[in-house]
Order: C-alpha cells, then sequence, then structure tokens
C-alpha cells in the first residue's frame, strides 16, 4: 500500500515530537530533583541555624526527652464547628 505524502510528514513530525518530549522529560526530571534538594538544604539549615541557640543547651545539659515532638495521641480531636 502506498502512503500519501501527507502521512509521510505527518509520521516523521510525530516521530521527532516523541524523542525530543522524551529527551525534555529526562534532561528535567534531573534538573529539578537537583533543584529541589538544594532549596530543601537550604531551608532546613536556615531553620538548624534558627533552632541552634534552643536546642545546643538542652544538649549540653543531656535533656533529651525536652527535644521529642509531643505525640499524636496527646492531641485532642478535630471536632468540626
Amino acid at each position: 500500500m502506498k502512503r500519501s505524502f501527507f502521512l509521510k510528514l505527518l509520521s516523521g513530525y510525530i516521530l521527532i515530537t516523541v524523542i525530543l518530549s522524551g529527551a525534555i522529560l529526562l534532561f528535567s526530571f534531573g534538573k529539578i530533583r537537583g533543584f529541589y534538594e538544594r532549596s530543601l538544604t537550604r531551608d532546613l539549615e536556615s531553620v538548624g541555624a534558627a533552632l541552634r541557640p534552643t536546642v545546643l543547651p538542652l544538649l549540653e545539659k543531656n535533656v533529651t526527652p525536652s527535644l521529642t515532638p509531643p505525640s499524636k495521641s496527646s492531641t485532642p480531636p478535630f471536632t468540626p464547628a
């Protein structure tokens, strides 16, 4: 069966579009992950610097129970108004 010129051209453009889309996805996933890790690291470092004056004396006195977060069972259940 003979394919028309339009179908040959369309299939070529579709193939190029699919290949380039896949290449862009592979490239962008790595870049987005790297950006996320860098921004998360920067944010956690700033939180750590802000908490340092509060946490350091407790660690020096070995008062670690004060550092544990409250358990979820100690909070009252949420009841909508």
